[in-house]
């Protein structure tokens, strides 16, 4: 897959039932172009077959308990594909749905969530 981080949050993927934080190169958010002094570079990140690639809101890294501790998502979504024999995209953001608003008393943002996973090549 092709990357470009236009200042969005970072992209995970679960591989394995492992989470972890895609490594990509920022850049400026969308409308703000014209201050960069290059182009922005596009990162390739490799995707096996069963990998989930997740990206997601600030509103889910944002929301808070009645502590006030932040959603911590790559531990939360760490821990249960860890107890999960294979996820799916679907299952994915139903888990994330249902756990933030378990986490959080009251939602005050937006909450997005997209998993995409690629298509089983034609041998499998």
């Amino acid at each position: 897959m092709r990357i470009l981080d236009r200042g969005h949050q970072p992209l995970l993927t679960v591989r394995h039932g492992t989470a972890s934080v895609v490594e990509m190169d920022h850049s400026l958010p969308l409308g703000m172009g014209d201050l960069l002094t290059a182009p922005p570079r596009t990162v390739t990140h490799p995707l096996d077959p069963g990998d989930i690639l997740l990206a997601y809101s600030d509103g889910v890294t944002e929301a808070r308990d009645s502590a006030g501790t932040f959603y911590p998502l790559r531990e939360r979504l760490q821990a249960h594909c860890a107890h999960t024999d294979g996820v799916s995209p679907t299952e994915l953001v139903t888990f994330l749905e249902q756990d933030v608003a378990r986490w959080a008393p009251a939602l005050t943002d937006d909450l997005v969530a997209i998993a995409l996973q690629p298509a089983p090549s034609d041998d499998e």
